[in-house]
């Protein structure tokens, strides 16, 4: 059964939701306490990017196998 057009707006405002929490400066805040995430300036470094875009891929890939949203 393919999605339907609910089912990808759904998806896109999860997505959008979790973007915004992954990508916020308090998360880079938080993961720089553990990791070098973030530089002497505030700015992403290169592995603190990589790091919340891998963050990200995991939780929309675990929202894809939730049932229902």
């Amino acid at each position: 059964m393919s999605p339907t057009s609910v089912d990808k707006w759904r998806y896109s405002l999860w997505s959008a939701l979790v973007f915004a929490l992954v990508s916020h400066p308090i998360a880079y805040s938080a993961t720089n306490r553990v990791f070098d995430s973030m530089s002497s300036t505030g700015n992403p470094t290169p592995f603190g990017l990589l790091l919340h875009t891998f963050v990200f891929f995991l939780v929309i890939r675990a929202m894809m196998s939730v049932k229902r949203l």
